[in-house]
């Protein structure tokens, strides 16, 4: 075993790497006092961690560590500049646990995460990207912050007995939202990319599934730039779903409540006269609702084309 537990581990701005086959690793709290350079841990046994880790703008990798279990709350932080936060194996291996909150800041550097089973709470607080490559389950609440992208890949998923919060906001570049991967949620999911100065984009591609309200929002400041939420995934909740976007709504899935929950799509939002709801321009797509109101709202609603059947109905 690799038992750094015994001591404060510093060093302004020095790499520390851990090789360790075929045994484990132990880390308490790494630069508290004086924020490393890069951490690198490669670990075919149990990594396991106890405390803060903080580096001086450089990478923190256990991307090479097969097994990582938090045994507390901790954070991991590489500053405000271009230090990744890496969990992610390439043959999507890697598993991460522990009934413990995670706390992720990666300033302008990006996260990867690869299978999470059983943690407390992940926040995401600052990246550049964030990608879910793995199937993440929390039994709290996951909440991601990028500035450009949140991701959760075809091979992917994330559960969450909380909420689910995936954010993109840039000042400059694009802001988008990528979901190719199943998300549910005991609690609210909330999709949204904002852009102050390019486009802005909810790209939905897989299953959500609520019990809570799901909320979808695409949105862009400067004039010129598109808004879009593009759901070719279903949507379902228990209670009420909304999509907002400046510009266009496009469905091609279906889209449903239940009891008295309410159904809003609203293109258009910033009232420059441009945004279309579009629902079942490229395959078929139901919209229904129980005894709740369904309400769409765009410059223009189309409904249904050659390439798929479009319905929008309340069966109570």
């Amino acid at each position: 075993t690799v038992d750094l537990t015994g001591a404060a581990v510093d060093g302004a701005g020095l790499n520390l790497t851990i090789n360790a086959n075929a045994t484990n690793v132990a880390l308490d709290n790494v630069g508290q006092n004086a924020a490393i350079g890069i951490l690198d841990v490669n670990a075919t046994g149990t990594t396991t961690l106890t405390g803060n880790i903080t580096t001086a703008n450089a990478n923190v990798a256990f991307d090479g560590a097969t097994n990582v279990v938090l045994g507390a709350d901790l954070t991991i932080a590489t500053g405000a500049g271009a230090g990744n936060i890496d969990f992610a194996a390439a043959g999507g291996t890697n598993s991460l646990s522990g009934n413990f909150d995670l706390t992720l800041t990666a300033g302008t550097g990006s996260v990867e995460l690869d299978n999470g089973t059983g943690l407390a709470s992940v926040n995401v607080t600052s990246s550049s990207t964030s990608d879910v490559a793995g199937n993440f389950g929390v039994i709290g609440d996951v909440t991601i912050t990028a500035d450009d992208t949140v991701s959760v890949d075809a091979a992917g998923s994330v559960n969450a007995g909380g909420i689910i919060t995936l954010t993109a906001n840039s000042a400059a570049g694009a802001a988008s939202v990528d979901v190719d991967g199943e998300l549910t949620a005991v609690g609210n999911i909330t999709l949204d990319a904002d852009s102050a100065d390019n486009n802005a984009t909810v790209d939905v591609d897989a299953a959500i599934a609520s019990d809570g309200a799901l909320t979808l929002s695409a949105d862009t400041t400067a004039a010129g730039n598109a808004a879009t939420v593009d759901v070719d995934g279903a949507l379902s909740s228990n209670n009420n779903i909304l999509a907002t976007s400046d510009d266009t709504i496009s469905l091609d899935a279906d889209v449903s409540v239940n009891g008295v929950s309410t159904i809003t799509l609203t293109a258009d939002g910033d009232n420059d006269n441009v945004g279309d709801v579009n629902i079942a321009q490229a395959a078929a797509s139901t919209v229904r609702g129980e005894d709740g109101d369904v309400t769409l709202t765009g410059e223009n609603v189309l409904l249904g084309s050659g390439a798929g059947t479009g319905l929008i109905q309340t069966t109570g």
